[in-house]
């Protein structure tokens, strides 16, 4: 999701760059093609999970909606003040993200790259550090909070991630020509290790409070490699998999729980089964060929 974050935003980027200024127009144009593009998806994956539910009997959490008018608005629209945890915890983030897009741009176009990177990153960490100050002083309060907003501080981070993959294009314009290739190459494999190793130790952090130093070497680590990775911009069998990947990362996304629901209640997925993992391999193409058609005939119905 990392990594989605951080592609798009770039594309997004040489989006806005397009525009000689951020008006009403170019905003609500803007606001129009996102909702196009979340929405339709969205609303089809929330179709499924209450169909999956009645039809399987699974209990969903996250569905008391339905018995209230305010519930069933704050689900349908994703909006983050209405939400404040849950499936798919993403969607909202991403909506956040893209509600402050404009403003964001604004901000990165009037300063230098340097600037705006400074002001980002201290924004996080000022954020992070406060949330870590409660926690200490007050444990009960910060457990119930984080809980109930636990997502927000996931989108922290990926606002973080947003900020650099939207100030890519100027750093590659401004030092990509003194990078090297040869350097690239070198640096790939322990960037790839760091960065694993950052998302390891998030979930399992070494001491009380570790998973803060931790997350920011993911973070880090994701960022600079992104931007090596488009620097170098390699040309191999690999891209030729991934590229169909990445078109359907979205719907990939949305329709992989029920996806799994599914062969879960017919007894394909069983836990700690290795003849599981092979079932699940070799029905991806098909999972794969079930996102394209999804996201085709989704968007064709409201002319994306």
């Amino acid at each position: 999701i990392g990594v989605f974050v951080r592609l798009s935003r770039y594309g997004l980027s040489h989006s806005f760059r397009k525009h000689p200024e951020i008006d009403n127009e170019t905003t609500v144009e803007f606001y129009k093609k996102r909702a196009k593009r979340i929405y339709p998806l969205y609303w089809i994956h929330i179709a499924l999970m209450i169909g999956l539910g009645v039809v399987f009997g699974i209990n969903q959490s996250w569905t008391p909606f339905l018995n209230d008018i305010l519930g069933l608005l704050a689900q349908l629209t994703g909006l983050p003040f209405l939400i404040t945890n849950g499936h798919p915890w993403f969607v909202y983030a991403i909506i956040e993200i893209y509600l402050l897009a404009p403003i964001i741009f604004w901000v990165y176009r009037k300063y230098s790259v340097e600037k705006f990177l400074i002001g980002l990153v201290s924004f996080v960490a000022v954020a992070n550090l406060t949330v870590l100050g409660f926690k200490v002083m007050d444990p009960k309060f910060m457990e119930q909070f984080i809980r109930e907003f636990s997502y927000r501080w996931m989108f922290l981070g990926h606002f973080l991630l947003f900020g650099y993959g939207m100030s890519l294009p100027k750093l590659l314009d401004k030092y990509g020509d003194k990078i090297r290739h040869r350097s690239i190459d070198l640096s790939i494999i322990p960037l790839f290790i760091v960065m694993l190793a950052g998302i390891y130790f998030s979930y399992r952090p070494l001491f009380e409070y570790g998973a803060y130093p931790a997350s920011g070497v993911f973070y880090a680590s994701l960022a600079v490699l992104t931007a090596l990775l488009i620097k170098r911009n390699y040309k191999n069998r690999l891209t030729s998999i991934l590229q169909p990947v990445g078109k359907r990362s979205y719907s990939i996304y949305l329709l992989h729980i029920p996806f799994f629901i599914i062969l879960h209640s017919f007894g394909v997925i069983l836990e700690d089964s290795l003849l599981s993992i092979t079932a699940v391999i070799i029905l991806f193409p098909l999972f794969l060929k079930i996102c394209e058609l999804t996201q085709k005939t989704s968007y064709r119905l409201i002319n994306y």
